[in-house]
């Protein structure tokens, strides 16, 4: 169970314990109390997804996609998240490209349609998209937007 404490300036910080027994700290900063709850929700369910090696739970999903830099940064430093700066993250481009690469074994019929299917996936999602963040709600939210008549464009 993640815990807040509050310095005397004022700071708050997260505070748990790791499954491998460990300690580790969450500086906020100056953030009000409501704030500092909610973050420690978010720490609380993604250390349970990693300790019972389960999917990460819809809303916190949703709540990392918008994530700060600087706070997912820090959660990267504790462990409970993929390091959003490291090199070589794979995006939706590069991935659409290497697998149309390793694909030499279909008809140039299916390439026709995958090759529209790129397309739309581009438009909306954006070639530097980074592929670890395209979540179930981003796909249903794909999934309406191919029915509006921009995608038909």
């Amino acid at each position: 169970m993640a815990s807040i404490a509050r310095d005397k300036n004022g700071y708050r910080r997260i505070l748990f314990v790791t499954p491998d027994g460990k300690r580790p700290t969450i500086r906020l900063g100056k953030v009000s109390q409501r704030d500092a709850e909610a973050i420690a929700r978010h720490v609380e369910a993604l250390l349970v997804a990693k300790t019972a090696n389960q999917p990460i739970p819809q809303p916190t999903a949703v709540w990392l996609s918008d994530l700060p830099q600087t706070l997912a940064a820090k959660l990267a430093r504790v462990g409970l998240i993929a390091n959003p700066n490291k090199k070589g993250t794979l995006t939706l481009g590069k991935h659409l490209a290497s697998y149309f690469e390793k694909r030499t074994d279909v008809k140039p019929s299916t390439l026709t349609h995958w090759n529209h299917t790129k397309r739309l996936l581009l438009k909306f999602f954006g070639e530097n998209r980074p592929l670890p963040s395209i979540t179930a709600g981003d796909a249903k939210d794909f999934e309406r937007w191919l029915q509006t008549a921009e995608a038909r464009e």
